[in-house]
């Protein structure tokens, strides 16, 4: 297919802002010294770095000189010294402590999706997740990953970053290298993107035809199995070397707000997201759900052994954060795009800013992507 991909002048740059605005870089270097100094930690800051999002401060501690025990009341004398959000990140020997800016920076998708991290990478899964604070781009290849799990309170971000993902395919892939299936029970985020090429079929919006479309995606996934075994290849990767001239192309699987199915049919959407997540990377059947419900409930022990890689945006409590990381950090977050990120659970999670993309932007690719391939419709 002679699929044409959308211009990224479609989305809009981030604006500049001035996250040294009313701060004086060695002022915030002298405070940060003499409250180490008062907690007994012999350092000296070896790298100053100004990002988009912060102002970070790198220093190596003598060793035996501190306790990672004493960085959050460490965090707090900072804050109240220097007056501004503070965070500290401990990564090996270095320790990082990021000033926050009076005035938040919002990342756009363009700024992202036409950075050399996204561009140069060769999976046509890879996704811009965003910006964190020390400065670096974030990418993922959905290919690589053990399905992901993405929440957060309505207003905080999730369903912005459900279009990230979505956008981003259809920036990076052709839709003979990648199919979407969509579920929006709600009917109102991803009904939208209807009638594009890279759907495997109409978006699903109807509780009753959601186990149809699952079970449809577990015997294909047998199907494939099946086809991998009579060739003699172990995954989708090896069939695909070897057949280059048809290959198969990745299914992607996005559900939001997956807790509406959870009430009445839990019991055959768990077995059958069980069943899809157990062989899903072997046969190139990718899963991607979201909550704004994340309870103990909806995060279930079956879901969340399936669904390793993490988001999380704002949630409403230390309980419910509890609940997505085992850790309270989501609470603490400020909505609009500021995520906690986690590509295994158990390897820690980044700090970092969700791409912000607008409906209006999103309307225009989507416009743009059904007026260039009009007969390239897959259902």
């Amino acid at each position: 297919m002679d699929y044409k991909f959308p211009k990224t002048e479609l989305l809009g740059r981030s604006s500049s802002v001035d996250v040294l605005k009313n701060r004086d870089l060695a002022f915030i270097e002298k405070k940060i010294l003499e409250t180490l100094k008062l907690w007994d930690i012999s350092a000296s800051i070896e790298e100053t770095r100004v990002t988009p999002l912060a102002i970070c401060y790198d220093f190596k501690p003598k060793a035996g000189t501190t306790s990672v025990k004493n960085f959050p009341k460490i965090k707090t004398d900072l804050e109240v010294r220097i007056g501004a959000d503070v965070e500290i990140i401990t990564n090996r020997d270095v320790i990082t402590i990021t000033v926050l800016p009076e005035k938040r920076q919002f990342i756009r998708l363009r700024n992202l999706i036409e950075s050399d991290e996204f561009k140069n990478a060769q999976s046509p899964m890879t996704v811009a997740v965003g910006m964190d604070y020390a400065g670096h781009i974030l990418t993922v290849d959905i290919a690589e990953l053990p399905h992901m799990l993405i929440a957060g309170t309505t207003g905080s971000g999730k369903t912005i970053f459900l279009n990230d993902i979505i956008l981003s395919i259809l920036y990076k892939a052709r839709p003979e290298q990648v199919q979407m299936i969509l579920v929006d029970p709600k009917k109102v985020d991803l009904i939208s993107y209807s009638g594009l090429p890279h759907l495997l079929s109409p978006v699903v919006y109807d509780a009753a035809h959601l186990v149809p479309t699952l079970d449809y995606v577990v015997s294909e996934a047998q199907k494939r199995l099946n086809l991998f075994a009579s060739c003699g290849v172990k995954n989708i990767e090896d069939y695909n070397k070897s057949h280059d001239a048809n290959p198969l192309p990745r299914i992607l699987v996005i559900i939001d707000e997956y807790s509406e199915f959870m009430d009445d049919y839990r019991l055959d959407f768990e077995a059958i997201i069980d069943s899809i997540c157990s062989n899903g990377r072997i046969v190139g059947i990718h899963m991607v759900i979201a909550t704004q419900r994340p309870t103990a409930k909806v995060m279930t022990a079956g879901i969340k052994s399936n669904f390793l890689c993490r988001a999380s945006f704002a949630v409403v409590d230390s309980k419910t954060s509890m609940a997505i990381f085992d850790t309270a950090e989501a609470n603490k977050l400020c909505g609009s795009g500021d995520m906690l990120f986690a590509i295994t659970t158990g390897a820690g999670t980044r700090h970092a800013q969700a791409p912000l993309v607008t409906e209006s932007e999103k309307t225009d690719v989507i416009v743009s992507i059904r007026d260039e391939n009009k007969n390239q419709r897959l259902y």
